[in-house]
C-alpha cells in the first residue's frame, strides 16, 4: 500500500485518513485521500482503470492488425495533462504497452 500511495502523490493527491473495518472476521483497510483541482480532467491524472487498459490494448491490437504503425496513438485523457516529473512513470506505462503488443 505504500508504493500505491507514493504513486499517488506524484499526482498531487493527500493522505487525509485511515481506517479499519471488520467484515466477516477480515479487516478491511480503507484509505481517505483528497486532491485540489483546477479542471475535472486532471482527477484521473495517473490513474488507469480496467476500461481504459482494455481500451489501450484493443487501440493497439487494432493497429497491430492493420500494420499500420504510423497511426497516430490516442492519448487517454488522464494522461493529457501528467506532469513532467511523472516520465518515468510513462516509462512504465510504455513498456506495460508493449508487453501486450
Amino acid at each position: 500500500m505504500v508504493d500505491a500511495m507514493n504513486y499517488l502523490a506524484k499526482f498531487r493527491w493527500k493522505f487525509e485518513q485511515a481506517y479499519v473495518v471488520t467484515v466477516g472476521g477480515e479487516n478491511v483497510y480503507h484509505w481517505l485521500l483528497s486532491k485540489d483541482i483546477v479542471s475535472d480532467d486532471e482527477i484521473r491524472e495517473g490513474i488507469i482503470t480496467q476500461k481504459d487498459f482494455e481500451d489501450m490494448e484493443k487501440a493497439a491490437m487494432e493497429d497491430k492488425e492493420n500494420n499500420n504503425e504510423e497511426v497516430e496513438k490516442k492519448v487517454p485523457l488522464f494522461m493529457r495533462n501528467m506532469k513532467k516529473e511523472s516520465d518515468s512513470i510513462l516509462d512504465i506505462e510504455e513498456a506495460i504497452r508493449k508487453r501486450y503488443e
